[in-house]
């Protein structure tokens, strides 16, 4: 499991990973896709340790945090997975993954409790870096 601090690290090294190029990479095989985690760390987990090492291509498909209390682990969870494999994970934005639907669910909160004032911020900044869409094998 991932620590909230580690958690803040993590969303700056990946930060880099996600300002790259157009997504659209071509894979044969193994395309899998995760959506909808929202804070469920354990799911998160255990989809990695699943599926990851036999998948030529895993795509988190937004909604990352809310509802589950370790919503910060998670996103660090999958940002980690990110940075160890970034040919080979794909992250996207959706509509959680905003500073519009954060203070509302409660995520700008558990980033403050959990990180102290001011943390947010690069928060925010890693998801305005997130990509909303990805073209697989077009």
């Amino acid at each position: 499991m991932i620590e909230a601090a580690e958690a803040l690290r993590v969303i700056g090294e990946a930060q880099a990973e996600l300002a790259g190029p157009l997504l659209n990479p071509r894979y044969e095989d193994r395309v899998i896709f995760v959506g909808d985690t929202h804070g469920a760390i354990d799911v998160t987990q255990t989809v990695i340790d699943k599926f990851f090492d036999d998948a030529d291509l895993i795509v988190f498909i937004r909604d990352y945090v809310h509802r589950g209390n370790k919503s910060l682990e998670n996103l660090g969870l999958i940002a980690s997975t990110l940075l160890e494999d970034p040919h080979r994970t794909i992250m996207l934005r959706g509509n959680h993954e905003s500073p519009l639907t954060n203070p509302y669910y409660g995520f700008t909160d558990e980033v403050t409790e959990k990180l102290g004032e001011g943390s947010y911020e690069k928060f925010k900044e890693f998801f305005q870096a997130m990509p909303y869409a990805v073209v697989v094998n077009d």
